[in-house]
């Protein structure tokens, strides 16, 4: 879409935009700068004579290089919804992270240009970037393991949850999830599983079985919560190893058992006696 300039007094924006903060320049339709504003020159490192007259592709990102021919025509006929991440090349070849947008204009006369406008996001990824370091140590490091699955796949592991299910990582991003599961316990979790991603009530903590690669099963207790990945509905789920406690109540009920079995025979023995003894007394 096309814009047309309005009657600004030329001065007025021209100096408006001389005093930006951000990067400005106009682009002609032969792809030429036809003006640079004095942050485009500092946050770019080259002088305002170096560019004007010169093709755009001068300080244009790799990876808009491999395509410049198309996206010319893209820059002229459409502009972004939203601003997108790039990398500017310097005049020193060295790249920086910017936040870039641009929309076609007509001029009064009818030439067509493109004003293009970015400013620099380096720090702000920079901090990013630390900021994601420290959720993946923190992630990679938890007891607990945790996966996002995602169309019957694991998408993301960590290295906790390999180990619960007995596998490498590799071999958890390729094998499908429910294959993963003890099969008496598979549709217990995939009724689950379709329930949260309705959005209906379910269980969101339970305990279920793995089985590794070489038959052993696990027990596991998992803690699921519907979430978007990459854009899609997904589910962010933690597992805790429940096979000690498991084999605990297992004990426990083993034990239980065997103290009813022994109260029972008590019972028996106790009446047992007591009418035994019971005979020879009344004839006494």
């Amino acid at each position: 879409m096309v814009a047309r300039a309005g009657n600004f007094d030329d001065e007025l924006l021209r100096t408006t935009v001389d005093v930006a903060r951000i990067g400005i320049c106009f682009i002609g339709p032969d792809g030429n700068f036809v003006y640079v504003n004095p942050a485009f020159c500092e946050l770019c490192g080259f002088d305002a004579a170096e560019l004007v007259g010169r093709h755009w592709t001068l300080a244009a990102p790799p990876a808009v290089l491999e395509r410049h021919e198309r996206f010319v025509q893209a820059l002229l006929e459409d502009s972004p919804k939203v601003p997108l991440e790039w990398k500017i090349k310097r005049k020193d070849g060295s790249l920086f992270d910017a936040l870039v947008s641009w929309k076609a204009l007509e001029a009064r006369d009818g030439r067509r240009f493109v004003v293009v406008t970015f400013s620099d996001i380096t720090e702000r990824t920079r901090q990013l970037q630390k900021s994601e370091e420290r959720y993946r140590q923190v992630v990679e490091n938890a007891y607990e393991g945790i996966i996002v699955t995602q169309a019957g796949f694991v998408k993301f592991a960590n290295a906790r949850a390999a180990a619960l299910s007995g596998r490498s990582l590799d071999e958890v991003h390729t094998t499908p999830f429910p294959d993963m599961i003890h099969p008496e316990d598979r549709p217990r979790v995939y009724q689950n599983y379709l329930k949260r991603m309705r959005g209906e009530p379910t269980e969101n903590n339970y305990d279920f079985r793995v089985l590794a690669p070489s038959g052993e099963a696990r027990w596991l207790t998992i803690s699921a919560v519907a979430i978007e990945w990459e854009g899609k509905p997904a589910t962010l789920n933690f597992l805790t190893d429940a096979t000690a406690r498991k084999r605990a109540e297992e004990e426990m009920k083993r034990a239980l058992e065997k103290e009813r079995e022994l109260s029972e025979l008590k019972t028996r023995f106790v009446a047992l006696t007591s009418h035994e003894f019971k005979t020879p007394l009344t004839t006494i």
